[in-house]
């Protein structure tokens, strides 16, 4: 399977999942698409700089990320202030924490392995998603929605499949 013809695919799954959305605002919409593609370049990158140390992958993306974050402070306009509360603080190092350890482990596995292999991995959040929302936010999913997450799936698992019959 082509990478052209699987990425218009999952288009179409977007397209056919986000339905009713798209009429609220195609900047959001818009956002997650440009972040699919560009987490999907950065996996495939992770793997072709396998040989440097994932430690030095994973400081380097926080430097990246944290120099945007601090740019955005200055560009955007804020509506509350910088000071934060003691408990916030300890949430917001919590979740700095567990990213930067989920950071290294993903750099390693992707490292490790051809990315359309690993990745797979990864579509096990939709089916976790759906569980979730159907228990406690009691979502049910129509016929469109249904055949959009598996055009979302089909070509990664394709891919995946074609990868593991072809010799290495």
């Amino acid at each position: 399977l082509d990478v052209w013809p699987a990425m218009g695919i999952g288009l179409v799954g977007i397209v056919l999942i986000q339905q009713p959305q798209f009429g609220q605002g195609y900047l959001a919409v818009a956002a997650a698409i440009l972040s699919s593609f560009t987490s999907a370049i950065a996996m495939i990158g992770l793997h072709k700089v396998r040989e440097i140390d994932p430690r030095a992958i994973v400081v380097h993306f926080s430097a990246v990320a944290l120099a945007c974050c601090i740019a955005s402070l200055f560009i955007f306009p804020r509506q509350h202030s910088l000071l934060i509360d003691t408990q916030t603080a300890l949430m917001l190092l919590g979740i700095g924490i567990s990213a930067t350890v989920g950071q290294l482990f993903l750099t390693m596995a992707f490292a490790a392995g051809p990315p359309a292999r690993v990745s797979v991995v990864g579509l096990s959040q939709v089916g976790f998603t759906m569980l979730l929302e159907m228990a406690f936010w009691h979502r049910t999913f129509g016929a469109l929605t249904l055949f959009g997450i598996f055009l979302v799936m089909a070509p990664t698992a394709w891919t995946r499949r074609e990868l593991s019959l072809t010799p290495v």
